[in-house]
C-alpha cells in the first residue's frame, strides 16, 4: 500500500498496522480498562495523555438472523461498517453527529490483490455536554477494503481543507489517529474496534472528560446494537422485494444493496 496524502497530512501502510496491533493489545501499564460489559462483548480502555484523550474499545455485535441465509456473513460486516463509518447514514440514527458531509472524493484504487482502497476528506459536527461548545473536524479518511474476509479498516487523520472552514460557535478538534476495524467473527457475530487519539480543543473540565470515557463508547455499542436488531426484522422484506435475492451478491454489491435501504429505511421513519 502507497502513501496517501492531502496537505500536510499522510496515511500509510504503517498506519493500518499500529490499527491492527492495537486491537491485539489489551490491558497493560498503559492501557486501563475503564469499562467492560459483564458478558465480555465490550470493553473500554484508556491510556493517559497530557495533551490528548486516548482509548480505544473492543465490540462484539450480536445478530439473530439465521446463518442459513447464504449472505449472513457478508450481510453482518457490511451492515456494521456502513452504521459506523457511512457517515450520512450514521448521522440518521446517532445523535452525536450533528453534520456531516464528504467534502472531497480524493480517489478510489481499483480492486488489487482482494482490497480496494478510498481516500476522501469528510468533515463532522458533533454534540457535546450541556455548556460544552460543540466540536467539529475536518480529517483526511483513507478506507481499506478487504473483500474475501471481509474486512474494513479505515483511518482519518487531521487535515485542512478549503472547504472545510471552523464552523460558528465551534470548537475545532484535532486527531492524529482515529480508527476503526470491522470483521465478520462467524454468521452471527461481528467485531468492531476503534482506536483513537482526540485533542478536543478549548476547555473541557476532568470530571467531564472522565465522564464521557467511560459513559460515551458503551451507549454507543448499544445504541448500535439496537440499531442492528431493528434492522434485523426489515431483512427478509427488502430480499422479498429484491429481484436478484436469488443471486449471491459480491462485497460491494451488498454494500449497494444495504446503502439503498438503510437511507429510504431511515428517511422513512423522519
Amino acid at each position: 500500500m502507497e502513501q496517501y496524502a492531502y496537505g500536510n497530512t499522510s496515511i500509510s501502510k504503517a498506519d493500518f498496522d499500529q490499527l491492527i496491533e492495537e486491537m491485539k493489545i489489551g490491558k497493560t501499564k498503559e492501557w486501563s480498562v475503564i469499562k467492560e460489559s459483564n458478558d465480555g462483548f465490550l470493553k473500554v480502555y484508556r491510556k493517559m495523555h497530557p495533551q490528548y484523550f486516548i482509548f480505544k474499545a473492543s465490540m462484539i455485535l450480536n445478530f439473530k438472523i439465521p446463518s442459513t441465509l447464504e449472505d449472513a456473513s457478508l450481510y453482518n460486516s457490511v451492515l456494521v461498517y456502513l452504521l459506523s463509518c457511512n457517515y450520512e447514514i450514521r448521522s440518521k440514527w446517532d445523535p452525536v453527529y450533528l453534520q456531516v458531509k464528504i467534502v472531497e472524493h480524493l480517489q478510489t484504487v481499483p480492486s488489487e490483490n482482494d482490497l480496494e482502497t478510498v481516500v476522501d476528506v469528510v468533515y463532522t459536527k458533533l454534540s457535546t455536554p450541556p455548556t460544552i461548545s460543540y466540536r467539529d473536524s475536518c480529517l483526511l479518511r483513507v478506507t481499506r477494503k478487504q473483500i474475501h474476509k471481509p474486512q474494513y479498516l479505515v483511518v482519518m487523520k487531521t487535515t485542512s481543507h478549503k472547504d472545510c472552514p471552523i464552523g460558528n460557535n465551534v470548537v475545532r478538534a484535532t486527531s492524529p489517529f482515529h480508527g476503526y476495524l470491522i470483521e465478520q467473527i462467524s454468521d452471527t457475530q461481528c467485531k468492531l474496534f476503534v482506536y483513537s487519539i482526540h485533542d478536543f480543543g478549548g476547555s473541557i473540565p476532568k470530571s467531564i472528560v472522565n465522564m464521557v470515557a467511560k459513559q460515551a463508547p458503551a451507549k454507543w455499542y448499544h445504541q448500535l446494537q439496537q440499531q442492528v436488531h431493528l434492522l434485523e426484522k426489515q431483512w427478509g422484506k427488502w430480499i422479498d422485494a429484491d429481484d436478484e435475492k436469488k443471486k449471491k451478491k459480491t462485497w460491494k454489491e451488498m454494500e449497494q444493496f444495504l446503502s439503498q435501504h438503510l437511507l429510504l429505511q431511515f428517511k422513512s421513519k423522519l
